[in-house]
């Protein structure tokens, strides 16, 4: 049975990752990969689904989901309105290659009442100060089991809610290391840290530069994901880079800079660890904990060809970072050994790792 199972995992996964790459050219129609996709798994699944307007109701239901799980986005209108849309209709126009307008419209609300929300919440925490954490309340930590907000009202009260909790969170986090760096007899880490109020923000910045930033690829992505892993849950959808680092890890063979990444809240990309023998380790320049804020990815050397990676999404800014063997890459570094504001240049050739 697990052998099954596994089995079940590995084809249904590769059967739909080379829908993605047979229909990749110079611009990718995913209408067209969306109606081959689906094909494969109405034709070639172990599981033979009737693709009926209950499978597509479920494609409905997993792709808002995919995007709004914690039910803090979309208001219960905006779900019921594009469910009498479309809902019915997904599985059909899947097999029709009209997929992507359902999956960009239904996007393009999300990405709108995102920005409300999270500008909502950045307001209040310029007034953080103002939160006394002095009242007794309860709050739904998981709203997935919730409804959608029925108002805009009700969505500001959520909004308000979580907003308290995290700085709430992020105080007392600050007062336990403080304490313990006490007790040691060590400094506190955290002194010159920016307030929690502008912490939180900055998180909050980072998740609206990776909704606000998403590409036709990206939608395409998350809906035909949803779709992918709606139908079955060891199922899932390969974009072209997704295959791309998948392939690369099945083979082992990586080509880079030889470095870990972390995303920091204040937007910069922080160097977490070198690997030795690496194309970084060998160029001897970068160090540990120094936070990239620009790649050029050709090092070209032109101003216009440095890209801002702030708040970009990690797997954005490694493949930026990524690239042929050989090829140099040009970064714009904060030293963590230098003085505030100093930047550096690094030009780094590429190669295995």
């Amino acid at each position: 049975m697990k052998k099954h199972s596994l089995l079940k995992i590995l084809v249904s996964s590769f059967v739909v990752a080379m829908t993605s790459v047979s229909c990749v050219g110079a611009k990718t129609d995913f209408n067209e990969v969306g109606k081959q996709m689906v094909i494969m798994l109405r034709n070639s699944h172990y599981e033979r689904y009737a693709f009926d307007e209950k499978l597509g109701e479920k494609f409905f239901d997993t792709y808002i989901k995919s995007l709004d799980g914690n039910k803090q986005y979309f208001l219960a209108s905006d779900v019921e309105q594009f469910r009498e849309k479309y809902g019915k209709n997904l599985h059909q126009m899947l097999l029709d290659g009209k997929s992507m307008k359902p999956a960009v419209e239904i996007y393009g609300v999300y990405r709108a009442r995102a920005n409300a929300r999270i500008k909502y919440a950045q307001s209040l925490l310029k007034k953080a100060d103002s939160f006394t954490f002095d009242s007794h309340r309860k709050m739904m930590l998981s709203r997935k089991d919730a409804n959608w907000p029925a108002t805009e009202d009700e969505a500001k009260r959520i909004w308000h809610d979580q907003v308290e909790q995290a700085l709430l969170s992020e105080v007392l986090r600050r007062e336990s290391i403080h304490e313990l760096a006490e007790k040691q007899g060590k400094a506190d880490p955290l002194k010159n840290k920016k307030a929690p109020g502008e912490m939180i923000s900055l998180r909050f910045e980072r998740i609206l530069k990776g909704i606000n930033t998403a590409t036709e690829e990206d939608i395409a992505d998350s809906f035909l994901s949803a779709i992918a892993k709606s139908y079955d849950p060891h199922t899932d959808y390969f974009s072209m880079s997704e295959m791309e680092r998948f392939m690369s890890g099945m083979q082992n063979s990586l080509v880079g800079i030889g470095a870990l990444l972390q995303a920091e809240d204040d937007g910069a990309t922080k160097i977490t660890g070198i690997v030795v023998g690496g194309p970084a380790d060998k160029e001897g320049s970068l160090k540990l904990n120094d936070r990239i804020v620009g790649v050029d990815s050709t090092n070209t050397g032109t101003p216009e060809a440095m890209v801002d990676i702030m708040f970009e999404k990690l797997d954005r800014v490694v493949d930026m970072i990524r690239g042929k063997e050989g090829v140099e890459v040009r970064l714009k570094v904060e030293p963590a050994a230098g003085a505030p504001g100093e930047i550096k240049f690094i030009v780094i050739k590429r190669g295995k790792v």
